[in-house]
């Protein structure tokens, strides 16, 4: 095989992956996938870096201000660059301090959410650490140096599980038992259905003894792929127990996002338990039967649009109703009145940020809607008999 077909085969097998891969400079505006584009930014990491002399028969690691990672080599006269790829899991209150922190608008915050759950989560066992290598190598010799550009904090090894005697004795019981697990499977679903936390805590103290199918040469592997297949299962229980696809979605691609974070056998349990309870709860809080149609259009409209204005006039125009009509429907519906209703929710939300995050006030402010941090002050404390300053510091 020539080096073009080297090339080749290393591009196609990371496109498999979905692993971003360009060449600089011709592919510039694809470097960092958007990123910067979203943060309004001018694109000064990777370029900087990737045009600046680097030296042949080197592979570089580069560690950017956004916790993005690219690898990086000379290619000829040109920089081969792959990534962006996260090597550790992003919160939430990185997101939204990193948005602070460039000036990036509330509007921007879905942009921001989307591009780091579309990011891959690598390890350095990785494949796609390996195949990078074996190209290397068939390019280079075992003589090319590694090095960093900037400093990453270590990672714990993914584990292997070579033991297979171990892993078809595992396989043969679960054949033997696999009815049992899809009925207690149904059960679980039934009880987040109906929202009946109690039965799913009783039922939760009977799954440590659970048994899983080996499909994957990983154990971790593994059972994240169980999660995804628990996911999908609990939305579409959500989903039948009255939960509306947008609270749906939302909670669904957040517990994607962290299951691929996953990194070791302790975290998949409590995650999967963190799923379970989560969704039963979205059945209590979300479920509108008992609401008409143009409530649960303007509950859901005030869920999805917190940050932006949400006046009557405007709720009223959104779902197309006269303004009196909803207002006078929604206080009989829900027992408050609309604006009392919009405020709550706006503080509970600024609480949960004050919480989670080292925002400033003012940002949160504008992140819940208020521009005014004045006025904000005051509807915190109305609420929560504290300002915002002082709420922090109780927590």
């Amino acid at each position: 095989m020539d080096c073009a077909n080297h090339y080749d085969l290393l591009r196609r097998f990371l496109t498999k992956c979905r692993i971003n891969f360009c060449v600089l400079p011709d592919e510039l505006n694809r470097a960092d996938m958007g990123l910067r584009d979203i943060l309004s930014l001018s694109r000064t990491t990777v370029a900087a870096v990737a045009l600046a002399e680097l030296k042949n028969r080197c592979l570089y690691a580069l560690h950017d201000g956004f916790c993005c990672t690219y690898l990086l080599f000379r290619q000829q006269d040109k920089t081969v660059c792959i990534g962006p790829y996260l090597s550790r899991e992003i919160s939430e209150a990185f997101i939204l301090e990193t948005a602070e922190k460039w000036g990036a608008s509330p509007m921007s915050l879905s942009a921001l959410r989307r591009y780091y759950a579309a990011l891959p989560l690598l390890d350095d066992n990785s494949a796609v650490f390996v195949m990078v290598h074996t190209y290397l190598e068939e390019m280079w010799g075992d003589g090319y140096a590694m090095e960093e550009l900037s400093p990453s904090a270590p990672r714990e090894p993914a584990t292997k599980n070579t033991d297979q005697g171990e892993n078809s004795a595992r396989s043969r019981w679960l054949i033997d038992n696999i009815e049992q697990r899809y009925e207690f499977e149904n059960r679980l679903m039934e009880a987040v259905q109906t929202g009946q936390t109690g039965k799913l805590q009783t039922m939760l103290r009977g799954m440590g003894g659970m048994s899983f199918e080996r499909r994957a040469t990983e154990e971790v592997r593994d059972l994240k792929n169980y999660c995804i297949i628990v996911n999908t299962l609990l939305r579409k229980a959500a989903e039948k127990g009255g939960v509306h696809p947008y609270h749906v979605d939302r909670i669904s691609s957040g517990f994607a996002t962290r299951i691929e974070a996953a990194s070791s056998l302790k975290q998949i349990p409590k995650l999967i338990e963190e799923m379970l309870y989560t969704y039963c709860r979205s059945v209590r809080k979300y479920a509108n039967e008992h609401h008409s149609p143009p409530v649960q259009k303007a509950l859901l409209y005030i869920e999805a649009s917190l940050s932006g204005e949400l006046s009557l006039s405007k709720l009223a125009h959104e779902i197309n109703i006269n303004p009196s009509y909803l207002s006078e429907l929604f206080k009989k519906e829900t027992g408050t009145t609309l604006t009392e209703y919009i405020n709550k929710t706006r503080i509970n939300r600024a609480c949960r940020m004050l919480r989670e995050t080292t925002l400033q006030v003012q940002t949160v402010a504008q992140y819940c809607g208020i521009q005014d941090v004045n006025y904000f002050s005051k509807v915190f404390k109305k609420y929560t008999g504290q300002t915002p300053s002082e709420y922090r510091r109780m927590e």
